[in-house]
């Protein structure tokens, strides 16, 4: 009997002893579990994105922020010139001394260029340059108005009766002007006819068909037979070239 109780009583010892000695199975060295939701320190991202340049940005407009004039803010010395700088279908636009390359142009990426690369550019105006202050001036272009001149007539219904194909110093194909260009003048129906001369010239006649539509350009030098005549018709085409008349 007292063996039996000596026994339970050291039994009962060793439990004592081992819930004193904290929770079996735990680790001590363990990491704690993190709060519900929080993120990691290790997981969260310590790096951004630089900003993009405007101009890489898909339907972003570059516009001017400033324009100004760098020889006059530093007080640089400007050649002693007239510089034409820029022109339209109306005038032509002067710089009273060579500075186009000082006048600066800033757009909204920060980016700054001379005012004759914006403007071939197509990022400034002159527009622009009044509403900077910028100081220019114009000369509006003249319009030339050819002089009236009498052409004279001649029939091609006559010339090409004459002239035949196959006929000698008779060209009718092969020609250089198959292309359609509209004749408003004398000058445009010489210039033309040049494509197709072969000859040494130093005098020009033209000639007008109204009727027929017909140019005939005579290319010569005075000399019999050092001739060469060109016929077009009222869209630049060639029609008959008839050389030696």
């Amino acid at each position: 009997m007292r063996k039996y109780i000596a026994l339970v009583l050291a039994l009962t010892c060793m439990l004592a002893l081992v819930g004193c000695s904290g929770k079996l199975g735990v680790d001590a060295n363990a990491p704690k579990d993190s709060s519900p939701g929080e993120i990691p320190p290790s997981d969260m991202s310590t790096s951004s994105e630089a900003a993009e340049n405007l101009s890489e940005i898909p339907g972003a407009t570059i516009h001017i922020v400033d324009i100004w004039d760098i020889a006059e803010a530093e007080q640089l010395d400007c050649a002693d010139a007239v510089e034409k700088f820029w022109e339209d279908e109306t005038a032509e636009y002067y710089f009273s001394c060579i500075k186009s390359q000082h006048i600066i142009v800033m757009d909204s990426t920060g980016r700054t260029i001379d005012i004759v690369t914006a403007l071939n550019e197509g990022l400034a105006t002159i527009a622009d340059l009044d509403y900077y202050g910028i100081e220019y001036y114009t000369e509006p272009k003249l319009e030339v108005v050819e002089p009236h001149v009498s052409i004279a007539e001649f029939s091609y219904a006559e010339d090409s009766a004459i002239y035949v194909e196959g006929a000698p110093g008779v060209k009718t194909s092969g020609f250089v002007n198959t292309s359609e260009v509209e004749i408003k003048s004398i000058t445009d129906a010489d210039e033309r006819a040049m494509n197709e001369c072969t000859i040494e010239w130093d005098t020009i006649n033209t000639y007008l068909d109204t009727a027929a539509g017909i140019w005939k350009v005579v290319f010569s030098t005075g000399t019999p037979g050092g001739c060469q005549s060109v016929y077009l018709d009222y869209v630049g085409k060639t029609v008959l070239i008839v050389y030696g008349e």
